[in-house]
């Protein structure tokens, strides 16, 4: 049996932490290369990464032999928020929605899109890297925010979306006002459920 090269040996290093991040994970990575080493440290940068507006998008993986037309895939679409102060310090507030792609061709009518998650972020430059704080998974505000929407097809962010932001000494809230979904995070790192009070 031949020893692995030291070369090799970092492949399958980098293929195995790259292969097991999650699909949110693997976001902030592409944000924190963007914003530090594209921006040098400005979010300004993330406008003109998305497709549209304030979105903040990343491709994610795509399982299909052509790359036009993949099977299945997880995107992750952030909607950049306005710049908050909490405790005196600066975060930029994102709220990141996971939406899965199945079907012969993504995007297009006979392709189907799935919310699978929706979390808030909150993130600050901290010298040449990013400290993110990220909601946990709340199934319930998911499934407000989708209200008619259904499990079968679904779109984060929609078209009549309305955020409104709210800030307090200790959390930043994110509301949607169609749906009146609403997620937390507080920048300590400690999580509150939307249907808490």
């Amino acid at each position: 049996m031949r020893a692995l090269s030291g070369a090799s040996l970092l492949l399958v290093l980098v293929c195995l932490v790259a292969c097991s991040a999650s699909p949110i994970e693997r976001w902030q990575q592409s944000v924190e290369r963007r914003v530090i080493d594209q921006g040098g440290g400005d979010f300004g940068v993330l406008r003109y990464a998305g497709i549209e507006g304030n979105r903040v998008d990343d491709i994610g993986r795509r399982a299909g032999l052509l790359e036009m037309f993949p099977s299945n895939r997880r995107d992750v679409h952030g909607v950049l928020l306005p710049p908050q102060q909490v405790r005196g310090q600066a975060w930029q507030p994102i709220l990141v929605g996971v939406v899965r792609y199945t079907g012969m061709l993504d995007r297009f009518p006979l392709g189907r899109s799935r919310v699978e998650d929706i979390r808030l972020a909150l993130t600050r430059v901290a010298g040449d890297s990013l400290d993110w704080v990220l909601s946990e998974a709340d199934p319930q505000t998911l499934a407000t925010y989708l209200g008619t929407q259904g499990d079968e097809t679904s779109e984060f962010p929609r078209p009549r979306d309305a955020f409104a932001i709210e800030v307090s000494d200790d959390e930043v809230r994110v509301i949607e006002r169609t749906s009146g979904a609403s997620w937390r995070v507080r920048p300590d790192g400690t999580q509150r459920s939307s249907t808490d009070q």
